[in-house]
């Protein structure tokens, strides 16, 4: 064999002939220097360099670099053994047992006959290749490592926190273990500089101090949570501005602390030790709040007969992280009984005191109302437990995250704590300054910031896990690992990714290769490669079948390195390249690589504790909330059917609410068992769930006027999914109780990023074209994009060249698709005097509604419009998500119009997606304008938002019911298509109106950033067709038709703009009221 390697310098193998030889050495081209070494060695040299071409041309997987390399080759005639050693750079990638066999077979296969019988050893890192793969990729676990897996018992103790009312088990998930992780840097002070700043340059409308956080806390962090985990995190975890912290030892004026007991006997003592105290001034130095206060303890009893009540007063309305603290100690309970009461009702815990006392320990978010209230705000502690006289302690409750008071060189951040770096959260959470967040002596923030996330893994675990520079100190949290989770920086001039790389750290600060309990580091390596490979594996399935795995790195970095705990630092991608940021902005992708990252840790997991793991649900998909006629019970939809037209659309006495499964093509395991229903009423919150084994379940009782909020998630052994979208439904009052309800369609399912430019000179996201739409909120945005010169090169973080940002958004929260829309239209449908129900564009597209039920259907499209996504192997894959007016949809429609009934659209893009969407749909376009009766115009329609009724209208037929009526009904075929045209039996002198169709004063819908609704950035001008069709509103600014009107055998209306984003509540119920008004037959 004879090979030629262009990219290296080639020297010519040494040729050895003696008389005495006895193996004839091959001829090879090798840039290798086989000087000093023995005949026998530079045979096996040479084929373990002919191995090695086999990976440098791809022939051999994984393909490798040729600075992959020999290191050493050692051949022992006594022992019969061959030891090849490779360098480093061969444990970068991922090692399997059929790599290891290939090689073997493959080396042995280059080797003469008198070399067969040795022994072939391979190694790198000075490992024997085996023991490079992680245990869960060995053939079975009689072939694991040992030396890697936890002490018996280590991390299995009484559970820290247990929901006690949550309605399902999770006996192969994460229930009870504890995952440290946190999302990258953070605001800081630069002691050099003398100002706050961000740890990295803001590039592409974000900064990495915030891009990993829009992974981990509206993915990672729940996903590991529905799987039972506890997570914890370094950085504060609620975005929500406000906070109130009830202390025992200082309340607040506004706020109540009330201790109870029912016996003289019983008392409620102050501790020995400090406890916590708000502070009264910003933190300054070294300061703890943890030790300015007191704590309060009792003793418990097999009967309640003492509590303690925290009272808040919420200074506004919405979601509040609660966070309780205590104090700790051996005789502590281990089932302290915590009751959270608030909007959606109460949940309940039990905590175990003996651990994680002198910091703050999160329950959750809940919903809390404005104001102060015992019924749906406050904390209980009670003393009530199975086992009487064990210690109880209480001490402050916190409700929300609020803005960060460390003071550094006079002043704080000025910015919400959750943007702040962990030093800060820290010191705030009680952790030891010189053990954790302060060890460089307040020199550098930047330092002590990147240093004390580790050092908190440590001092969370405790002895003999704790803090390097005392092992023994503690809060006895079992922690089972710990992710760093970051971007990095590089760019691509070929349009691919930098891709993804995973650090761990072989050896720590000591130099030793085993954690404190004797078990080997190579734990270390175990998580990463997982989860570097369930990463890269799953973007390949979904994304782009070459995204790049850059190495397995062992490095000393800090955050690999401090954690006594199996660690890893991952980085994602490039936050610096184009390319890798047209995959970070989109909220899909995010929650994919989120569901990676949990998928490892549950794998790594359940390898160290020898269990057999499931993996949680996908959400749960085509929703339905349809009344139903007394005793109506299945589901008449399961098998693809039209829903069952003997009980459903009515006003009827009970409620069927149905759902599909969805299958997870990459997994297996994940489909559900189960399902769990939550309920909200009104605007409160959702309650605790109740868990039901069907795809449909048929609720009674529901009061006339009342609205009722629904969501599912499916669940299994492994844990419970992600919710679904929230359907919404009300009967309709008392007085119209015969009127059949309205149809909410929600057909507003877009999640995305931004609109892309790539040119040569000119690549960027282009907010201007389409902002994107996040989901649910966005947490990472700093602001426009404003540098999309390609060329210019990163000079420093104030000055990053290709990708620079604006910063005047990154201290707000964008809010996107709530998934929750159908409560705002159905607010306005209620004050107007109907019932409604609602179910998702998914029933409408697969079959499953009636339309011969529904009179009125109001179709929600928000700013529904098709993309593509980031490859056309993606495209190919799942197809272009997000299109409105499907064939199901079209369909639909035209039977509700061929009934005479009223379509009510409204959304962004109702015009700019038939015109302008990748993938043109002219079926789509003939529908909006024979059915709903208008055709495009323009999008960026308006600035201002502001709108106003036409009052010069002329359409045909509006003053005569007669007129057109005895026209057929509509049919309509799968696709959607019509069989009769717009304007059939026109009367030939139809009367005409110049009064306005939509009696209501001028108003405005949002074009700017809002705090509880998303910006409408290209509102469209749509304009009528026909005679039947007339503008009913218009742009204030331009007078472009901001809205249409048809009246023929049908009605319809329809809105370039979406209904929800009108300001305010009362104008929404004015118009919404209008329209029904409208669609109504005369």
């Amino acid at each position: 064999m004879h090979l030629r390697f262009p990219f290296i310098p080639l020297l010519s193998a040494l040729l050895f002939f003696t008389a005495c030889k006895t193996t004839e050495i091959p001829r090879w081209e090798s840039d290798y220097n086989y000087e000093g070494m023995a005949e026998l060695e530079i045979v096996a040299h040479i084929a373990a360099e002919k191995y090695l071409a086999g990976h440098y041309t791809g022939e051999i997987e994984p393909a490798m670099t040729p600075l992959t390399r020999i290191s050493s080759v050692v051949t022992d005639s006594e022992a019969n053994e061959i030891r090849i050693h490779f360098n480093n750079r061969f444990a970068e990638y991922p090692i399997r047992p059929a790599l290891v066999a290939a090689a073997d077979s493959v080396i042995r296969s280059h080797l003469p006959d008198v070399l067969q019988s040795f022994t072939l050893m391979l190694f790198s890192m000075d490992e024997p290749l085996y023991e490079l793969i992680p245990n869960y990729y060995r053939e079975e676990p009689a072939h694991y490592d040992p030396t890697r897996l936890p002490v018996t018992g280590a991390t299995r103790q009484e559970p820290l926190i247990r929901q006690t009312d949550r309605p399902n088990l999770i006996p192969n998930g994460l229930d009870h273990r504890h995952i440290a992780v946190w999302h990258s840097h953070g605001w800081y002070y630069n002691q050099q500089l003398g100002r706050w700043k961000w740890q990295r340059p803001r590039l592409f409308r974000t900064v990495e101090d915030l891009l990993p956080m829009a992974f981990v806390l509206p993915y990672l962090a729940p996903m590991l949570e529905s799987a039972g985990a506890t997570v914890w995190m370094p950085r504060e975890r609620d975005t929500q501005h406000h906070e109130v912290v009830v202390d025992n030892g200082s309340p607040s004026s506004a706020s109540t602390y009330r201790e109870t007991r029912s016996r003289p006997d019983v008392t409620w003592q102050t501790g020995s030790e400090p406890g916590f105290a708000p502070p009264a001034a910003p933190l300054r130095g070294n300061e703890n709040p943890f030790r300015m206060g007191i704590y309060r303890e009792s003793l418990t009893d097999t009967a309640e007969t003492a509590s303690v009540e925290w009272i808040p007063a919420i200074p506004e309305t919405g979601e509040y992280a609660v966070y309780i603290s205590y104090a700790s100690s051996d005789t502590n309970t281990t089932a302290a009984r915590y009751t959270v009461y608030h909007a959606g009702g109460e949940t309940r815990f039990d905590i175990n005191q003996q651990i994680g006392g002198g910091t703050w320990i999160y329950l959750g978010h809940f919903r809390f109302r404005e104001g102060q209230s015992d019924q749906w705000g406050r904390v209980k502690l009670s003393n009530r437990g199975d086992v009487a006289g064990r210690r109880i302690t209480a001490d402050a409750v916190r409700f929300g995250g609020g803005m960060g008071i460390v003071e550094r060189a006079g002043r704080t951040s000025g910015r919400a704590r959750f943007l702040e770096g962990s030093r800060y959260y820290l010191q705030y959470a009680g952790m030891p300054d010189s053990l954790t967040w302060s060890l460089n002596e307040n020199t550098s923030d930047y330092s002590d910031d990147f240093q004390s996330r580790g050092e908190w893994v440590n001092y969370l675990r405790g002895a003999p896990y704790g803090p390097n520079l005392d092992r023994n100190a503690g809060l006895g949290i079992p922690v089972e690992l710990s992710l760093a989770f970051h971007t990095d920086a590089g760019v691509t001039r070929n349009d691919t990714v930098v891709g993804t790389l995973s650090i761990y750290s072989r050896i720590d600060s000591e130099d030793k290769v085993l954690f404190p309990d004797s078990t080997s580091r190579m734990g270390n390596r175990d998580l990463s490669d997982i989860m570097q490979t369930q990463i890269v594996d799953d973007l390949r399935a979904r994304y782009d079948t070459t995204w790049s795995r850059r190495a397995l790195r062992n490095s000393r970095y800090s955050e690999s390195m401090r954690p006594n705990v199996p660690a890893v630092l991952l980085e994602l991608l490039s936050h610096q390249n184009f390319r890798d940021m047209q995959f970070a902005l989109d909220p899909r992708y995010r929650f994919d690589v989120a569901r990676a990252i949990y998928k490892s840790m549950l794998r790594f997991v359940a390898t160290q504790h020898a269990y057999e793991y499931v993996v949680q649900p996908l959400p749960v998909t085509h929703m339905r909330a349809e009344f139903v006629d007394a005793g109506a019970s299945g589901d008449a939809g399961a098998s693809g059917d039209v829903g069952d037209s003997g009980d459903v659309g009515d006003s009827g006495d009970s409620l069927r609410i149905s759902w599909r499964p969805q299958p997870d093509p990459l997994e297996l395991s994940a489909d559900p068992n189960a399902y769990i229903l939550y309920t909200r009423i009104e605007d409160g919150g959702f309650d605790n769930g109740r868990l039901v084994t069907d795809t449909t379940v048929v609720i009674g009782g529901l009061e006339q006027g009342v609205i009722y909020s629904f969501k599912v998630r499916a669940a299994n052994r492994g844990g419970t999914g992600f919710p679904s979208e929230v359907l919404a439904v009300s009967r309709p009052p008392v007085e119209q109780a015969n009127r059949p309800p309205v149809l909410i369609i929600n057909g507003f399912t877009r999640i995305s990023g931004p609109a892309v430019v790539s040119q040569p000179e000119f690549k960027g996201f282009a907010d201007f074209l389409d902002a994107g739409v996040p989901d649910r909120q966005d947490i990472l945005f700093t602001g426009e994009q404003f540098n999309f010169n390609a060329w210019e090169p990163w000079i420093e973080n104030d000055q990053p060249g290709h990708g620079s940002s604006h910063g005047d958004l990154e201290t707000r929260i964008i809010p996107g698709n709530t998934f929750d829309f159908a409560l705002v239209h159905g607010r306005a449908i209620r004050e107007a005097g109907y019932g409604f129900v609602s179910v998702s564009e998914a029933a409408i597209e697969a079959g499953l509604v009636d339309a011969g039920r529904y009179p009125i259907v109001n179709l929600m499209l928000g700013m529904q419009r098709q993309v593509r996504h980031q490859t056309s192997y993606a495209d190919s894959l799942r197809g272009l998500p997000f299109g409105i007016y499907g064939p199901g949809m079209r369909a639909f429609l035209s039977n509700v119009a061929g009934s005479g009934g009223g379509i009510f659209v409204s959304g962004a893009h109702v015009g700019t997606d038939l015109i302008l969407r990748p993938q043109p749909d002219s079926m789509a376009v003939a529908f909006a304008a024979e059915i709903l009766g208008y055709a495009p115009t323009t999008n960026h329609a308006s600035r201002t938002g502001e709108v106003f009724a036409e009052t010069s209208i002329v359409i045909a037929g509006q003053q005569t019911r007669q007129w057109g009526s005895n026209r057929p009904a509509r049919t309509a075929d799968r696709s959607g298509s019509s069989n009769i045209s717009v304007g059939e039996n026109r009367s030939p002198n139809p009367p005409q109106s110049t009064a306005p169709l939509l009696y209501i004063d001028a108003f405005r819908f949002n074009t700017a950033w809002h705090p509880e609704i998303y910006r409408v950035d290209a509102p469209d001008a749509i304009k009528p067709t026909g005679n039947r069709s007339a503008t009913l509103l218009r742009y204030q600014e331009n007078e472009f038709s901001a809205a249409v009107g048809y009246r023929g055998r049908h009605r319809a209306v329809v809105f370039g703009f979406p209904f929800e984003t009108i300001h305010n509540e009362q104008d929404r119920a004015r118009v919404m009221k209008t329209v029904l008004e409208f669609l109504e037959p005369d």
